[in-house]
């Protein structure tokens, strides 16, 4: 009994009934929807294809929704540009505190469940701040070396 599957991502790409039968018989096991990207509407229509196609080969196919889990979301107004050993602050869309240098956070109150010393990773994880201090509802962070 095989135990090792090979999983495809499907993308825009390979949506393709046909491409997605040279898949199949090039031995995916597995499609994987990406649910970050595309809509309700072409993920439905991707699996449709797959079962079909799955169903038409004979071939056990499944189906793989990877779902994204809560994102906090930055809000900007500007760009950003943090200088080494530089303070930014940060607060949220409650607090909503008028903030010269850094970024709002798109959850309300958030900044009350954060503490100094917590890490913040903005751009999944391109840059990372640290919490230095924390005063009514506005958190100072500075870059993480």
């Amino acid at each position: 009994m095989k135990r090792t599957k090979i999983v495809a991502t499907i993308g825009l790409a390979s949506e393709d009934k046909e491409i997605l039968r040279k898949l199949i018989e090039a031995g995916m096991n597995v499609a994987r929807l990406n649910f970050s990207h595309g809509t309700h509407e072409w993920h439905g229509n991707v699996i449709k294809r797959v079962r079909e196609l799955s169903k038409e080969m004979g071939v056990p196919v499944g189906i793989l929704a990877d779902l994204q889990g809560p994102r906090i979301r930055t809000l900007v107004e500007a760009e950003v540009e943090i200088k080494t050993g530089e303070k930014i602050s940060v607060s949220d869309v409650a607090k909503n505190k008028l903030i010269e240098k850094g970024f709002l956070l798109d959850v309300p109150n958030i900044v009350d469940d954060i503490e100094v010393g917590n890490e913040i990773l903005v751009e999944d994880g391109i840059m990372k701040v640290v919490v230095r201090e924390k005063n009514d509802g506005e958190l100072l962070c500075s870059e993480h070396p």
